[in-house]
């Protein structure tokens, strides 16, 4: 299924290794995710261009993925 990865670079709860991770995994199976890092934010969006930029980006996936065929 397609997945939308979008890490905090200062996230402490989830950490960025573990993003690596993850991304590095589905990529070796041929599956890459899309992939998005904000500089300066953590576990939450705080910055208003953030969340504008990953509503923007996840609406775009959205309609990708779960337009009508």
């Amino acid at each position: 299924a397609p997945l939308l990865l979008a890490y905090g670079r200062e996230d402490r709860r989830v950490p960025l290794v573990h993003g690596n991770r993850m991304r590095d995994a589905l990529v070796a199976a041929g599956r890459p995710p899309e992939w998005v890092l904000y500089d300066g934010e953590g576990h939450g969006w705080l910055k208003l261009e953030t969340r504008l930029d990953f509503a923007r980006r996840l609406e775009a996936f959205l309609a990708r993925h779960l337009a009508p065929r």
